[in-house]
C-alpha cells in the first residue's frame, strides 16, 4: 500500500511540473513528447486510482456481515421492484378504464355529430325548397298575408 502511495506522490509531482497544453503544428518535437510523457503519467495516475478504489471496496467487501445480509438486500430490492412492476400494472389497467370511457363518450358524440348532421342537411333541403318558391307563388298559394309572413318569420328564425 505505502508502495502505492509512494509512486502516486512522485508521479502527481512530476506530472504537475509539466505544462497543460494541446497538441498544436507550432510545437517542436520535444515539447511533443513531454506532452506525450505527461499525459502516459496522467495514465498511470487514473489506473493507481482505480487500483485505490478496487482495494477500498474490497475492504468494504470483507468488513460486509456475510452473504445472509446480502441475501436479504437481494431479496428486499427484488420485493420493491415486484412492488413497482405491481403498481405500473394497476395504472396500465386504470387507464384501460379510462380509455374505455373516453371511447364511449367518443361513440356518444360521434352519434350526436351524424344526428346534427342529418338535421343539417333536412335544413339545407328546406332552405333550398323555400329559395326555389318566389314570393309571389307563397302568396298565390291559397294562404293568407299573415300566415304567409308568419311561415317565412319562422323559417327566418330557424
Amino acid at each position: 500500500m505505502w508502495k502505492y502511495l509512494f509512486v502516486v506522490f512522485f508521479i502527481t509531482s512530476f506530472a504537475s511540473l509539466l505544462p497543460l497544453s494541446a497538441v498544436t503544428a507550432e510545437q517542436t518535437e520535444e515539447q511533443i513528447e513531454a506532452e506525450r510523457v505527461r499525459l502516459k503519467t496522467q495514465i498511470v495516475l487514473e489506473e493507481m486510482e482505480i487500483q485505490k478504489e478496487r482495494i477500498k471496496l474490497m475492504n468494504q467487501k470483507e468488513e460486509r456481515e456475510g452473504y445472509e445480509n446480502e441475501a436479504a438486500i437481494l431479496s428486499g430490492e427484488i420485493s420493491q421492484a415486484n412492488r413497482s412492476i405491481r403498481k405500473r400494472s394497476l395504472t396500465i389497467k386504470s387507464l384501460n378504464y379510462d380509455i374505455k370511457d373516453k371511447e364511449g363518450v367518443i361513440g356518444e358524440l360521434d352519434e350526436r355529430v351524424v344526428r346534427e348532421k342529418a338535421g343539417l342537411a333536412q335544413l339545407l333541403r328546406k332552405t333550398r325548397e323555400h329559395d326555389d318558391v318566389s314570393f309571389v307563388e307563397i302568396i298565390l298559394a291559397g294562404k293568407s298575408f299573415t300566415e304567409a309572413f308568419s311561415d317565412i318569420d319562422r323559417f327566418e328564425t330557424i
